[in-house]
C-alpha cells in the first residue's frame, strides 16, 4: 500500500503559442497541433500510472479542455509570470490538496513511458529530490520533490539541471539523478523534430 499521495503537475503553454523555436520548419496550424500532440501523450501516460492526481498549469481554454478530457485538473495560467513561480505555484496547489510528493513534468515529452514516472516516484520515495536532465544535461525535464513545496524550482532557466542539485544541495536535502531518453528527450528545436520524424513518432506526424 502506497502511504504518498503523489500528483503530476505538467505547465502547458497555449497550443497556439507553444512551439515558436520550430517556426522555420512548421506553420503556426501544425505547431499547435504538435503541442496539441505532445500534450496528449504526457496526460496519457499519466493517466496509465499510480498517481492521486495530475494538474495542468493551462495558459489558454484549449488546454484545459484537453487536460479535462483525460481526466486533469486545470490551474489557468494567471498571467506572464516566469515558468519556475507558475510551477511553484502548482506544487503549493497540489500541497493544499493533500499531495505529500510531486512530479513536474514537461508537456512535450514525446518518448516518456510509465516506467520514468514510476522510477521518479520511487526515487522521491528514497530522497528528498529527484532531478532528470535534458539530453544536453542542462535543462530539467522532470522534478520529483517530497514534499512539493520542499524546493524553489529553477525551472525557465537554460541551466535549471544544475540550479536544481545546487539549491537542494543548500538546503540540505537529499537528491538522486534520473536519466532516461523519456525525459531527457523533448521537441524544442527542427532537430529535435526532425530526430523524433525520423523515429516515427505519432506526435510529430500530426504536425
Amino acid at each position: 500500500m502506497r502511504l504518498r499521495r503523489a500528483w503530476a503537475v505538467v505547465p502547458s503553454k497555449a497550443f497556439s503559442r507553444g512551439k515558436s523555436r520550430l517556426a522555420s520548419i512548421l506553420p503556426p496550424g501544425s505547431r499547435a497541433s504538435l503541442s496539441r500532440a505532445l500534450l496528449g501523450h504526457v496526460l496519457g501516460v499519466l493517466g496509465r500510472c499510480p498517481l492521486d492526481g495530475v494538474l495542468v498549469l493551462a495558459d489558454g481554454a484549449e488546454v484545459a479542455a484537453l487536460a479535462n478530457r483525460h481526466g486533469a485538473v486545470a490551474l489557468r495560467d494567471p498571467g506572464p509570470e516566469p515558468l519556475g513561480a507558475l510551477v511553484d505555484a502548482g506544487l503549493a496547489a497540489v500541497a493544499a490538496r493533500g499531495a505529500s510528493s510531486a512530479l513536474v513534468l514537461m508537456s512535450d515529452l514525446p518518448r516518456l513511458v510509465p516506467h520514468d514516472v514510476l522510477e521518479l516516484l520511487d526515487l522521491v520515495d528514497r530522497c528528498d529530490v529527484a532531478v532528470a536532465p535534458d539530453r544536453h544535461g542542462a535543462g530539467t525535464g522532470a522534478l520529483a520533490l517530497c514534499p512539493p513545496a520542499g524546493l524553489r524550482t529553477c525551472f525557465g532557466h537554460g541551466d535549471s539541471f544544475r540550479r536544481h542539485l545546487l539549491a537542494a544541495q543548500r538546503a540540505g536535502l537529499r537528491s538522486a539523478v534520473y536519466c532516461s531518453p523519456g525525459v531527457a528527450f523533448d521537441v524544442d528545436s527542427p532537430e529535435d523534430h526532425e530526430l523524433e520524424a525520423a523515429a516515427g513518432s505519432k506526435a510529430v506526424a500530426l504536425a
